[in-house]
């Protein structure tokens, strides 16, 4: 499905999920699902409703492997973001690479200069 859509932001889904109900599961998950929620699926929804932009959001299933959502962000970069799930012991220099990142943790943000 294409996403080449004008720049002008008509309206933005800020919490959608993509994934295949065959990707590794995080252990400890509270959900398996058993269905595939596909980007192309996704973007139709946009379409169908004259919205421009989302933001994906990683499922807590998946845990920290934040790939697949990547992968989504990288096929449709003029129309959506992410926000990626990380480990918490993540070193701040891995955090700081090419990505800006809002941190933002249980109990408020975890620290200013990051966000």
């Amino acid at each position: 499905m294409s996403s080449t859509l004008p720049i002008v932001v008509i309206g933005v889904d800020t919490h959608a999920h993509v994934f295949r109900a065959d990707l590794p599961l995080a252990p400890g998950r509270r959900y398996s699902p058993d269905y595939d929620a596909s980007v192309d699926s996704f973007l139709g929804h946009l379409n169908l409703h004259g919205v421009s932009h989302g933001v994906l959001v990683q499922p807590s299933f998946l845990g920290t492997d934040n790939s697949f959502m990547v992968a989504a962000l990288r096929q449709h970069p003029s129309r959506l973001r992410g926000i990626a799930v990380v480990d918490p012991e993540i070193h701040r220099e891995r955090m700081s690479r090419r990505v800006h990142w809002n941190l933002v943790i249980t109990g408020g943000m975890a620290n200013a200069a990051l966000a």
